[in-house]
């Protein structure tokens, strides 16, 4: 539902770096105006990875003419030194992936394993889904379901170097299955309509690649584009507004973009602007981290149910010898207050949270302690308020944190009435903040809904409704809407075909 530059100066940096003490360990930490990098891979490779992902950052921007100045949370991102490693967050995870892209209502991570010679190996997987992150948190709703996933398609064949970016190349697993296998109706295509199956999504995703690469060829398609997207805006069907602005049939256009496909597709450059190398800043975790970091990171991902009587022990015995060190402390408060015992995690963070801290995390597991409290007692609100006051201190320390905001909003829905405005803007927040984490939207959504905020539910809602590989998540927004206009004495319909989708 709703957010990589030139190798510049490193030797410089490197020069001044400070020894590394008995105590550190192999993980580093790398923070950008974008991101927070961890990698136990070494540091001219870790500086490599952070460039490339500001360098594909910028080119998004350029891309998409985005120049507001808001800020949002920055994306974690871990460069894993093997595959082997991604078991560590991910148990079963198939041995041929090399990354993916984790968003729940405790964290936005991504997880790629690290190359020898490049820093990322097969970027394409992370640049596809910050492309998908990227465009949640500064176009929501604002384009349709084809353009979302093929422009996160187009952007992730991205190639980055010292001094130059390009794009637009072609994408190989896309392009065979079009050429492999048969096409889908342009007009399911354009209104997303009976993409249920895997082989449909996977010619979904192929020919959405096909028509932004078709649209972005030249300055002229680009201004067709710009047109179709002003008649959707106006209300337009969508299969009816492609034949508007290109004067063809819906026939006649996918035999143009056939013959496109089968013509050499070309792609576009641009020489990456300068970049002090003092806006990577480097540190080194001390040797908790490399006990601890992938599995509390797992933690704010996702424990099977199955899995977690065994991963709490493991917490446990990977923690007990750092219980001097806050990394480690964390990590086994969070594992005791989401599997153990709360009053053993709220035991480990008192230490952490005494009065001044500025310790984000200790403070809102405290303040996560309460909730998870709150829910086992049948939502009992006054529970519910005794989470409040840490998560206020962490919003003070951190205003961008958006489990934060989530938790610290959601702790009013049980109490009688609807949410108060100011509240319900905090949960908003929150949404804008994560817009891509299901729970996070559905929440906001029913709540804006309980609020008489029908259109803003909507808003919420619309990328789930029309999300074309997640078939479950947009059933479920359905009903959530059909409820909320029912609610409102609306009429039980889907979205307009014209409210674009989110990935």
């Amino acid at each position: 539902m709703r957010n990589c530059v030139a190798l510049l100066l490193a030797a410089l940096a490197l020069a001044f770096a400070c020894p590394a003490h008995a105590t550190d360990g192999e993980w580093r930490r790398a923070e950008t105006e974008h991101f927070v990098l961890y990698s136990n891979q070494s540091e001219r490779r870790l500086r490599e990875a952070a460039q490339q992902l500001e360098a594909f950052d910028w080119l998004l921007r350029t891309v998409m003419g985005v120049t507001d100045a808001e800020t949002y949370p920055k994306l974690d991102v871990y460069l894993l030194g093997s595959r082997e490693s991604l078991r560590i967050l991910w148990p079963d995870v198939d041995r041929n992936v090399a990354g993916f892209y984790a968003a729940s209502p405790e964290a936005i991570q991504a997880f790629a394993v690290a190359s020898e010679r490049y820093g990322l190996d097969g970027p394409q997987i992370l640049f596809h889904e910050y492309a998908h992150h990227f465009m949640h948190q500064h176009f929501a709703n604002a384009y349709p379901a084809w353009f979302v996933e093929g422009f996160a398609e187009y952007m992730a064949t991205a190639d980055i170097t010292l001094d130059r970016v390009q794009w637009g190349e072609y994408s190989v697993g896309r392009a065979l299955t079009l050429v492999e296998g048969r096409w889908l109706p342009i007009d399911r295509l354009l209104r997303n309509q009976g993409i249920e199956s895997t082989d449909d999504r996977q010619r979904f995703y192929a020919q959405s690649w096909l028509l932004t690469h078709f649209f972005y060829s030249s300055p002229e398609n680009t201004q067709l584009f710009l047109r179709y997207l002003q008649r959707l805006r106006d209300g337009a069907d969508a299969v009816a507004a492609l034949s508007e602005v290109t004067g063809q049939t819906p026939e006649a256009f996918e035999q143009t973009l056939r013959a496109y496909s089968r013509a050499r597709i070309g792609y576009q450059r641009l020489r990456t602007p300068d970049r002090a190398a003092a806006s990577i800043v480097v540190t080194r975790l001390s040797s908790a981290a490399d006990d601890v970091l992938l599995p509390h990171a797992r933690m704010r991902w996702r424990v099977k149910a199955n899995d977690r009587a065994a991963f709490l022990e493991q917490i446990r015995s990977l923690s007990a010898p750092h219980m001097s060190d806050p990394i480690a402390r964390r990590a086994m408060a969070r594992a005791e207050i989401q599997y153990g015992s709360r009053p053993a995690g709220r035991e480990l963070l008192a230490p952490l949270i005494a009065s001044g801290s500025t310790d984000v995390e200790a403070l809102y597991l405290m303040g996560l302690s309460y909730v998870l409290d709150a829910e086992d007692a049948e939502n009992d609100t006054a529970i519910y308020a005794q989470s409040r006051p840490y998560f206020a201190r962490a919003f003070r320390a951190d205003p961008l944190n958006a489990p934060t905001l989530y938790r610290y909003g959601l702790s009013f829905a049980w109490d009688p009435g609807p949410m108060p405005p100011a509240r319900l803007d905090v949960l908003v927040q929150a949404y804008n903040f994560f817009p891509q984490v299901d729970e996070i939207a559905a929440a906001t959504a029913f709540e804006l809904g309980e609020a008489g905020r029908v259109d803003d539910a909507v808003a919420v809602l619309t990328p789930l409704l029309q999300d074309p590989h997640r078939p479950e998540a947009a059933r479920q927004a359905r009903e959530m809407l059909a409820q909320i206009r029912r609610m409102h004495g609306g009429a039980d319909e889907d979205a307009p075909q014209k409210e674009a989708e989110g990935n």
